[in-house]
């Protein structure tokens, strides 16, 4: 669970018009924006998996403009790293953790300049074209678009290209975070089924940190992101019985071995 995190102050400009889709049940009266609002392509309201409706913008200061060009470049790492910290705030159900992960988010694109939002459906693209994918996109933006109150200002956007959209997907995508949590409960039964309860829990232990605070296959966990697991979230968070304590490492080189790949930090051969 991340300890970075806190409340972000983020705005609420209104809903997107002549949305498809029904109102989210908090919906206020006072969050229609004013008649002669300009209509905001990014501001979405988010349907998260645990059923609530919050509005996914990023908290950043738009900087003070000026006579020089300003091209920030996102590299792709920075974009599927936002996109993991996307999927993970959305899929918690704590609401302190989702505002962590959007904090570390908003972070991460503010060193390029970058901001997020997320689109919940598919009306209309980056700059305002229709899109061409179904359920919740990812965009980073330059902050340059935003205005004074944090709203895109349409007159900012030289061209749609800057943007990066990440489609999320929905239940069922290969990529969505349900898929890859499926995954890793697979490994969990084989462990349990081979080789019994103890080992089993331990792997489940593992699969669970795993999938909800990294949202990736277990094939996929740095060294750092093991021994993390093992130094301190497997005290703090599980409850093991003394067998499971005293055989967590044999189930976690079982884990590894019912995947064929080396345990991180070790070479092929020592695996």
């Amino acid at each position: 669970m991340p300890e970075d995190g806190g409340p972000s102050n983020e705005p609420n400009d209104g809903d997107e018009p002549d949305q498809a889709t029904a109102e989210p049940d908090d919906f206020e009266a006072d969050d229609q924006p004013a008649a002669d609002a300009p209509a905001d392509p990014f501001d979405q309201r988010v349907a998260p998996y645990s059923g609530e409706s919050t509005v996914d913008v990023d908290p950043v200061t738009p900087p003070e403009r000026g006579d020089e060009d300003v091209e920030p470049d996102l590299p792709q790492e920075a974009i599927d790293e936002a996109e993991r910290l996307t999927r993970l705030a959305r899929r918690v159900p704590d609401d302190a953790e989702t505002e962590a992960y959007r904090e570390r988010r908003a972070t991460l694109l503010a060193e390029h300049d970058y901001a997020a939002h997320v689109r919940e459906d598919t009306d209309t693209g980056a700059g305002g074209a229709a899109g061409d994918a179904d359920g919740p996109t990812l965009v980073c933006h330059p902050v340059e678009w935003l205005d004074g109150e944090g709203s895109i200002d349409p007159a900012e956007i030289e061209t749609v290209d800057r943007a990066a959209e990440v489609h999320l997907g929905a239940a069922g995508d290969p990529e969505a975070w349900d898929a890859v949590a499926g995954k890793n409960d697979a490994v969990v039964e084989a462990i349990r089924e081979s080789h019994g309860e103890d080992h089993g829990a331990n792997a489940e232990a593992f699969a669970t940190y795993v999938s909800n605070h990294h949202a990736k296959p277990i094939a996929a966990v740095t060294a750092d992101e093991l021994a993390w697991f093992r130094e301190e979230y497997y005290p703090r968070n599980v409850w093991p019985t003394d067998e499971q304590r005293a055989s967590l490492d044999r189930s976690l080189e079982l884990v590894y071995e019912e995947l064929e790949v080396p345990m991180p930090g070790r070479s092929s051969e020592e695996s």
